[in-house]
């Protein structure tokens, strides 16, 4: 029995404990289903073990591929590793930037780090990729996104994280909508009974209002909107309060289509981190791009 290792096979392995197919896991490593297929089916042929079990359901690991996959992670950890050590060595790894963002951090902050790490380094290009912070935390732990910034308060295990910034949130009403002209707080039971606009399950935003709402009974019917845009084009138009955060309705306010109704609480700002995974050494480009963001938001005051 040989003793290589095939690096694709090994891969791909990883990637199907993760995403639970072999087309999916094909896709991560760009790679055609059949080719993927064939590569595993090899590389258990070679080593005499049924590292997986295929049915129409899907594919999962068996129990030696279960046992296997500790030190399968550890090694494909190593190797991205090595390979961000070579592209800072050779330079290589400053001239494209992949990152994620959360939608609050891709409208509103993304674009003044982006310009700020631009004019050090016109050089280098960026895939900024946008998801809510729930995706983004699944996709970096999964392995296919190196590094992300994200607005939550809950760091899952497995990931790095550090503060680059913050901002706060506040309950807005269209100008014309009867809180607009009310004198008094606004309780969270008041909240919980009220319709509210609300971003979909797994953004931050919706994380911060189910916080603001735990213990209390949610009675109010909640429209769901899939982007702050949305989110601000209901309210405008008198549907409902939304509960979001400043940065996104700065304009608003400021203009005096939107009003900001005070609550009965005070609201503890709300922190962004940029995450990546445990053990994964970031690339030059990557540091870089993080302090720049951490400079930015404080001379900004975010």
């Amino acid at each position: 029995m040989s003793s290589r290792v095939d690096v694709m096979a090994l891969r791909i392995f990883v990637a199907i404990a993760d995403l639970g197919s072999i087309g999916a896991a094909a896709d991560r490593v760009g790679m055609a289903q059949p080719n993927a297929s064939r590569v595993l089916g090899r590389w258990e042929k070679e080593h005499r073990v049924r590292l997986l079990e295929r049915s129409t359901h899907g594919t999962r690991l068996s129990a030696e591929g279960q046992m296997l996959l500790p030190r399968a992670r550890a090694a494909v950890l190593a190797l991205d590793n090595v390979a961000a050590e070579l592209d800072d060595i050779s330079g290589s790894g400053r001239q494209l930037l992949g990152i994620g963002a959360s939608q609050t951090i891709a409208e509103y902050l993304m674009p003044r780090w982006l310009a700020a790490y631009r004019s050090v380094k016109p050089e280098v290009r960026f895939d900024v990729r946008i998801a809510n912070s729930s995706e983004l935390f699944d996709t970096v732990l999964a392995g296919s996104m190196r590094l992300a910034f994200v607005e939550y308060r809950q760091i899952p295990e497995g990931l790095e994280h550090r503060h680059v910034g913050s901002d706060r949130f506040v309950l807005v009403v269209s100008a014309d909508h009867p809180w607009a002209r009310r004198e008094t707080l606004v309780t969270q039971q008041e909240l919980a009974s009220t319709p509210l606009v609300v971003r979909e399950p797994g953004s931050g935003t919706r994380h911060e209002l189910e916080l603001l709402l735990a213990g209390w009974q949610v009675e109010g019917e909640w429209i769901e909107a899939s982007s702050n845009a949305a989110v601000k084009v209901h309210t405008l138009s008198g549907v409902a309060p939304t509960f979001i955060s400043e940065q996104a309705v700065r304009s608003e306010l400021e203009a005096g289509m939107l009003v900001s109704v005070p609550l009965r609480l005070g609201l503890r700002p709300r922190a962004f981190h940029a995450v990546w995974r445990r053990g994964l050494k970031l690339r030059s480009a990557e540091i870089d791009f993080i302090n720049t963001a951490a400079r930015s938001s404080r001379s900004s005051g975010s």
